[in-house]
C-alpha cells in the first residue's frame, strides 16, 4: 500500500514591529488567527521581534510545491497571505518589517495530518515514525521512547501509541484532531 506522506513546504518569518514593544514576561502567547496565520514573540531579548507563519491545511498549492523551494521572502507570500491577517489581529502590526525568513519542508500525512507510528503489519522489522505534519518537534521525545520500547520490549509500554499505527491508513480510518495547526 502507499504511505500517504508527502513533502509540504512551510515558511516562517521574523518581523520587527517598533510599536509592539513587549518587555515583560510572559510576553505574547502564541496566537492563532482563524485564517491559519499564527504569531508569537521571538526570543526574550529582541524587543519588538515576532515570528509568524501560516498553517495552510490540506491545500498544497497555497505555499507552492516541494519543487518550488526557490520562492522565498521576496515572492509576495507574506504580503498576500499573512500580513493582512496579522494587522487585523494586532493593529500595531500595520507597520512591520520582515527581517528574516525561513522555508523548508516537513512530512505531511495526507490522511489525517498525524504521525504514523508503529510496526508495518506486513513488512517484518519495519517501524514507522513519520508523517508528523509539522508536529515532530513536539512529539519526538515521547515517540522516541515509545519506538525504543517497541524495538526492545516488543510493545508500547509507557505510552500506548497504537492508535497512530499504519492499520488506520490501510483501513482508511483517519485519526482527526479538531484544531491542527
Amino acid at each position: 500500500e502507499n504511505v500517504p506522506i508527502v513533502p509540504r513546504k512551510r515558511r516562517v518569518y521574523v518581523f520587527h514591529c517598533p510599536e509592539a514593544v513587549v518587555r515583560e514576561e510572559p510576553g505574547v502567547p502564541m496566537v492563532f488567527d482563524p485564517s491559519g496565520v499564527w504569531f508569537r514573540r521571538e526570543g526574550t531579548c529582541q524587543v519588538g521581534h515576532f515570528v509568524c507563519g501560516r498553517a495552510v491545511g490540506p491545500d498544497p498549492d497555497l505555499e507552492g510545491t516541494a519543487e518550488d523551494l526557490e520562492a522565498g521572502s521576496g515572492d509576495g507570500f507574506f504580503e498576500e497571505k499573512c500580513w493582512e491577517h496579522l494587522a487585523h489581529r494586532v493593529p500595531a502590526f500595520e507597520n512591520i518589517k520582515v527581517v528574516n525568513s525561513w522555508q523548508g519542508f516537513y512530512d505531511y500525512n495526507k490522511l489525517d495530518q498525524n504521525a504514523i507510528i508503529g510496526r508495518h503489519p506486513e513488512v517484518e522489522d519495519f517501524i514507522f515514525a513519520a508523517g508528523f505534519s509539522g508536529h515532530g518537534i513536539q512529539h519526538t521525545p515521547a515517540v522516541g521512547r515509545a519506538v525504543a520500547e517497541l524495538v526492545v520490549e516488543g510493545k508500547f509500554q509507557s505510552i500506548d501509541l497504537s492508535r497512530f499505527g499504519f492499520e488506520r491508513v490501510l483501513n482508511g480510518e483517519p485519526f482527526l484532531e479538531a484544531v491542527c495547526y
